[in-house]
């Protein structure tokens, strides 16, 4: 069976450097982000502020890992107290 390795820079968990690790947990933090600034006139302002950090997190950890995965859970609870409770900032 053929893998993926080595197409569009793919490699096996254990392959990827610790920097690319980083960048996947903050690429999952901004996306969560963007994706609760664009939802909120649909959903309100006060439903649910972590709604969308929780898909960030499970990619987070799908592609990254454990370390990724647990430094999406907490830049996501600190961008969400920041800007999605109250009171903000």
């Amino acid at each position: 069976m053929q893998t993926l390795t080595g197409i569009f820079g793919l490699h096996a968990a254990g392959q990827r450097r610790r920097p690319l690790k980083s960048l996947v947990a903050l690429a999952a933090v901004l996306a969560g982000w963007g994706a609760r600034v664009a939802l909120t006139p649909l959903i309100g302002p006060t439903a649910l502020p972590f709604i969308t950090f929780f898909p960030a997190v499970a990619w987070a950890a799908w592609y990254g890992g454990l370390l990724p995965a647990v430094l999406t859970t907490v830049g996501g609870a600190l961008v969400a107290n920041w800007f999605f409770l109250e009171p903000r900032g």
